[in-house]
């Protein structure tokens, strides 16, 4: 899964998972088999990111040639942090052959994997151009009923103005706005 994006951190993290972060990630496992997008929302610390890794470690992964991970239609979860995602995009503009091939392999990847998962939603900024392409590329996903993940810092009634009316009304039809507000992991109680 590292080879995917997915972070040493939470894929480690997999086996000891606790708490309200594993209660959620297992109620929400039965979606993964189908058509949703999700906005995991909630101060930071609170698992969003676990939840999303435990998520995509249910997908089974076929890595039995070489360069599998790197296949657009393979049939594989990737994970991409929302800024990280928007910059290899960006490289579509690029006067240099090979970033414009890299940004169109991207876009591919991210439109054609089997579970996309956007972290930091929240610390993507605002421009029409980010707006415009994430809209494009998760009503793309949902068109050809690919499930996604998109996680976020804020509230749940902050999501909509976040993430844009679009992506807001694709969550609330098919997978929904889920409220991750119990106590950060990374604190520790006094």
């Amino acid at each position: 899964m590292n080879r995917l994006g997915f972070g040493r951190l939470h894929t480690t993290g997999l086996t000891s998972m606790t708490g309200k972060a594993l209660e959620m990630a297992q109620s929400l496992t039965p979606k993964v088999q189908g058509n949703f997008t999700i906005a995991l929302c909630g101060d930071r610390g609170t698992g969003k990111t676990q939840i999303a890794t435990y998520l995509a470690a249910q997908i089974p992964v076929s890595c039995n040639s070489i360069g599998w991970e790197s296949i657009a239609h393979a049939r594989v979860p990737r994970y991409y942090c929302a800024h990280d995602l928007m910059q290899a995009i960006r490289g579509e503009f690029s006067g240099i052959r090979e970033q414009c091939l890299a940004a169109t392999q991207i876009l591919s990847e991210a439109k054609l994997c089997a579970l996309l998962v956007i972290d930091e939603f929240s610390e993507l900024t605002g421009s029409d151009y980010n707006k415009r392409t994430l809209t494009n590329l998760i009503d793309a996903r949902y068109r050809d009923m690919r499930p996604t993940i998109i996680i976020t810092n804020t509230n749940p009634e902050a999501v909509g103005g976040e993430v844009g009316r679009s992506i807001y009304d694709r969550c609330c039809e098919s997978g929904g706005v889920v409220d991750c507000s119990w106590s950060s992991y990374r604190t520790k109680p006094n």
